[in-house]
């Protein structure tokens, strides 16, 4: 069984219905659920509750992905500081949550479901990164 992780990036598309990414998001979605257990870490909730103007319609959205929700340790989030401030020194354009979503990913998943491509360029130890398209192909 494969654990997955799932980026802000993925349910946006979901929850906005994108034309051109929906279809691949939720398709990725059902399939890694369909391989095992799919995670969300409360970083990636706080992004897309964001988009919503009710609480209650966040609480409903999520409630309708069957996925668990964990937050980072203390350990976890202060690695995710520290590779985030080693890597910042060299490369501004990834913020702090990125290495937070990341970490996670590395402690309560076996990879990391995202379009976004900047992930495999982060260096962050044991993170797997997938996209819809490489786990659709």
């Amino acid at each position: 069984m494969i654990t997955t992780a799932i980026d802000s990036n993925i349910l946006i598309d979901i929850l906005f219905n994108d034309q051109e990414f929906a279809a691949d998001s939720a398709a990725a979605l059902t399939s890694s659920s369909m391989q095992g257990a799919v995670v969300i870490c409360s970083v990636v909730i706080a992004e897309v509750a964001g988009y919503f103007p009710q609480a209650e319609a966040a609480q409903k959205f999520f409630s309708g992905i069957d996925a668990g929700i964990t937050a980072l340790d203390t350990k976890g989030a202060i690695s995710a500081g520290q590779i985030w401030r080693h890597r910042s020194q060299k490369d501004r354009t990834r913020i702090l949550p990125d290495y937070i979503v990341a970490a996670h990913a590395v402690e309560f998943a076996d990879r990391l479901l995202t379009r976004d491509a900047g992930f495999t360029r982060m260096n962050v130890p044991g993170l797997v990164v997938v996209s819809p398209e490489s786990l659709l192909a």
